[in-house]
């Protein structure tokens, strides 16, 4: 177990989702290693494919989860913010690639079966290019600084809320 975790009392998962095959898939990829080179106290990183059932299963009884992902039809690297406990993820944006069982519909499952975390906030990189190759386009790699800067700030935040607050 992460030593951090055991550190501080909100620990904070960080899940990065991709494919680093697939271009500006790997966006969420690369912010999580942003992160985890940072060696923040109390932030754990992951790194995932998106599939459904496996998210449900990280972020299974985490107080706070930060998801960053790549969306499609939005401008390259734009950065969306979404708090995912107090509005749906549209769907159309977070394509689920090759499997039917992505983001969106594990958010919306674990908020049905209550089980959501009571944190949950998903980041979205706008890419452009979905083809193979491991290279990304210029306007996402010129975003992903500024959507770690993003995340940094909402870790400090969850990290600051009383106890109290994060347990309503």
């Amino acid at each position: 177990m992460d030593q951090n975790l055991l550190k501080n009392p909100h620990p904070i998962l960080v899940i990065g989702i991709g494919n680093e095959f697939r271009r500006d898939d790997n966006a969420g990829h690369l912010v999580a290693r942003m992160v985890e080179d940072l060696e923040l106290p109390g932030v754990s990183v992951i790194e995932s494919t998106g599939e459904g059932s496996e998210l449900m299963r990280l972020w299974q009884n985490a107080e706070s989860v930060i998801v960053v992902d790549a969306f499609t039809g939005g401008i390259p690297g734009s950065i969306r913010r979404i708090d995912a406990v107090h509005e749906p993820l549209p769907v159309a944006l977070f394509r689920s690639s090759s499997h039917q069982f992505g983001l969106p519909h594990a958010i919306e499952l674990s908020r049905s079966l209550r089980e959501l975390p009571p944190n949950l906030l998903v980041y979205g990189i706008g890419g452009q290019n979905f083809d193979s190759g491991t290279d990304i386009t210029p306007e996402v790699e010129r975003s992903l600084s500024y959507a770690v800067s993003m995340l940094v700030q909402d870790i400090k935040s969850l990290q600051a809320r009383p106890q109290t607050e994060l347990d309503e």
